[in-house]
């Protein structure tokens, strides 16, 4: 319930982790796995950090104070693998859905985690699955 991990919109709990498959930033013709973490940035421990690493690329870490200026860097370093006649592989990415965040039922599981109420900016919303009402706090 840290005041600077947590918006209207989102909530950032620390030690949040997701992965996705994603083309590759070292090999043109692959995809490979990526994982979002959000981690406390010593320098700035008051806000959450978004961290996202590859497994083909053990060397890479991106740390940025956004989901989207974090997955902005895969993006650009994916587009920059590509000869300049090919397609890129997209122009932007949404942060909060590459790490998960938009995805009903994590919605749901962070709005239910222990003490989430107390995150006095969030804005609890009711939460459709397949349909079905989920209720949260």
């Amino acid at each position: 319930h840290k005041p600077g991990f947590h918006s209207e919109r989102y909530l950032w709990p620390i030690g949040f982790k997701t992965s996705r498959v994603f083309a590759s930033t070292v090999d043109l013709d692959s995809k490979t796995t990526y994982y979002s973490e959000i981690v406390v940035d010593p320098a700035h421990p008051d806000v959450p950090s978004f961290r996202v690493t590859a497994d083909d690329a053990p060397g890479l870490e991106v740390i940025k104070s956004s989901p989207t200026a974090a997955w902005g860097v895969i993006v650009e370093l994916t587009n920059k693998l590509r000869p300049s006649g090919r397609k890129r592989v997209t122009n932007s990415i949404s942060g909060p859905d590459a790490v998960g965040l938009v995805n009903p039922q994590i919605v749901h599981m962070l709005q239910n985690m222990p003490n989430a109420a107390k995150c006095f900016q969030y804005d609890f919303r009711p939460i459709a699955i397949h349909g079905e009402p989920m209720y949260s706090a």
